[in-house]
């Protein structure tokens, strides 16, 4: 195995969509699991993580298009409804639980990686969220 892959703590990650990079955070269990994928796929340590398949797409990054049909045949095994499930709901998640859970949207804004905090707020439905609570404790 490779001696740099234990510095997968807090991999800055590059997404299509974003400019500036964007730091994610690491379980142990997923760090360990792309140990195992890097080192039985022998993948180079530089390059794409996650390539296409077959001869014309090995040196590619996984298309979109790959990604969802992945996706959905994980969900499809899951027994779950594809039509439910998306995969930018998945970027959304841990923010939105860490702000719930703290109430610290500047927290969520650096997971997200956004500039403006008022993008964060809309992105992850702070306001919306925090009306509709108002509104549940008065009844007309």
């Amino acid at each position: 195995m490779p001696a740099s892959i234990p510095k997968f703590n807090c991999p800055t990650l590059y997404g299509t969509l974003h400019v500036r990079p964007v730091q994610a955070r690491l379980s142990s269990g997923t760090r360990d699991s792309l140990r195992a994928y890097l080192t039985a796929s022998e993948k180079p340590l530089h390059g794409w993580l996650f390539t296409g398949q077959g001869a014309r797409w090995s040196q590619t990054h996984l298309s979109e298009s790959q990604l969802w049909r992945l996706f959905r045949s994980w969900l499809e095994k899951a027994r779950l409804d594809p039509s439910l499930y998306g995969l930018h709901s998945l970027r959304r998640t841990f923010p939105t639980h860490i702000y719930q859970q703290t109430g610290n949207l500047r927290a969520a804004q650096l997971l997200l990686g956004h500039a403006s905090i008022e993008s964060t707020k809309e992105y992850i439905g702070t306001e919306q969220a925090e009306a509709l609570e108002i509104a549940r404790n008065y009844h007309l």
